[in-house]
């Protein structure tokens, strides 16, 4: 089994973390060189009565109409970026699509403003257009070149293009701008991958005794844990996922510590800790991976859903599910020959860790060492360490 959830996927929602060293009271964490765990995992919601959530609808749509007529970009910022949560975390397509309608005349603008430039970015990002992406913060740099969310996005898409050096600068930009505890992350995750083995220890000595959102504390402690992985260190790894899975409100750090039991032969673990994740297809793969490891009878239901979203316009034409189909040919149809093309088509669009550990595994599984090259070649050109991508591509 291989691992493709990466730290740097999850870099990518940087945009919606506060900056470092604001949040205090309820929902706070520290972060240091000790292992964080949530004091409490309950959170009390209020039922609203009928009426209320009428209001709230009408709200909604009222905000919308005023966003999409471009009477406010500020309006139509805040309506894309909630549209543009609701599909991170559901992995529903037709909320990517609500976050660009909201948008409205500010979608094509030349000349939109920062924050507009900021949330069209996240938006095309969602949806793999990194170039797009990158020209939109490129514009919002050159707008405001202190902007602290503007660089940390950057940083995130140069990572996922296998652009580490311009990367690396961009953190740097962050650090120097804002003592960001996103910045820190970032240079220590890109030096770890770069063969620094003593950028874990580093950056848990760094981080000591801030205090951050229980999201962002969930984030850093995945991309320490992926770091780990990338080291061969599986204890510290695990205790790190662990944490991750137990803290953050999402389920990318559970995913994350799905792969990590995937690769370590403990599939009979992976139900109960996806049991309460919305069905993404990140979520769903994992789960079929799983019970087919095990012969569990409910594989085919979910590998047949997997299988006609994949088949859907959006799945087969669409670089969104690139990675999952890529991964599904491997581990469930025993399609090494179509999982080679996914991932080289993948590969083609984003190269981090994980994209490379899918190619190379793909390659292996086909009996093709030369689908490989383009891994082999990234990992000469940029020095990049990974005992897993080691063993994979002897």
């Amino acid at each position: 089994m291989l691992s493709t959830v990466s730290a740097c996927a999850i870099v990518a929602a940087a945009w919606f973390f506060p900056a470092a060293g604001t949040a205090s009271g309820e929902g706070a964490a520290p972060l240091g060189a000790t292992l964080f765990m949530p004091a409490s995992a309950t959170e009390v919601v209020e039922r609203l009565p009928p009426a209320a959530i009428a209001s709230k609808r009408d709200l909604r749509e009222r905000f919308q109409s005023t966003a999409r007529n471009g009477q406010s970009h500020a309006i139509a910022v805040t309506m894309a970026r909630r549209h543009l949560e609701r599909a991170r975390r559901e992995g529903e397509p037709r909320e990517a699509g609500l976050a660009r309608s909201a948008l409205g005349k500010w979608w094509d603008s030349p000349d939109a403003p920062v924050p507009v430039l900021l949330v069209r970015a996240a938006i095309r990002q969602h949806g793999h257009d990194f170039s797009g992406a990158l020209a939109d913060l490129e514009r919002a740099i050159t707008a405001d070149s202190r902007n602290v969310q503007a660089w940390l996005s950057r940083a995130a898409i140069q990572q996922t293009v296998g652009q580490l050096q311009a990367a690396a600068d961009s953190c740097r930009q962050v650090v120097a701008l804002s003592d960001h505890v996103a910045g820190h992350v970032c240079l220590a995750d890109l030096a770890s991958m770069q063969g620094d083995q003593g950028a874990l220890d580093r950056i848990g000595r760094q981080l000591g005794g801030r205090q951050v959102d229980t999201d962002t504390a969930g984030w850093v402690l995945t991309v320490q844990a992926e770091m780990a992985e990338r080291l061969g260190r599986n204890g510290r790894a695990e205790q790190f996922f662990r944490a991750a899975a137990e803290t953050a409100a999402g389920s990318y750090a559970r995913v994350a510590y799905a792969d990590f039991l995937l690769a370590n032969d403990r599939a009979r673990e992976i139900d109960a800790l996806l049991a309460a994740s919305p069905a993404t297809d990140a979520v769903l793969l994992r789960r079929a991976i799983a019970l087919h490891g095990v012969s569990d009878a409910r594989a085919d239901a979910i590998a047949n859903e997997l299988r006609q979203r994949f088949a859907s316009p959006a799945g087969e034409d669409g670089p969104m599910h690139l990675r999952e189909m890529a991964r599904f040919f491997l581990e469930i149809e025993d399609d090494a020959r179509t999982a080679v093309d996914l991932a080289r088509r993948n590969w083609s669009l984003q190269k981090e860790p994980a994209d490379a550990l899918l190619l190379a595994a793909a390659a292996r599984a086909a009996g093709d060492p030369d689908a490989a090259i383009p891994v082999r070649d990234f990992v000469r050109q940029q020095g990049m360490f990974d005992v897993r991508l080691h063993e994979l591509l002897q």
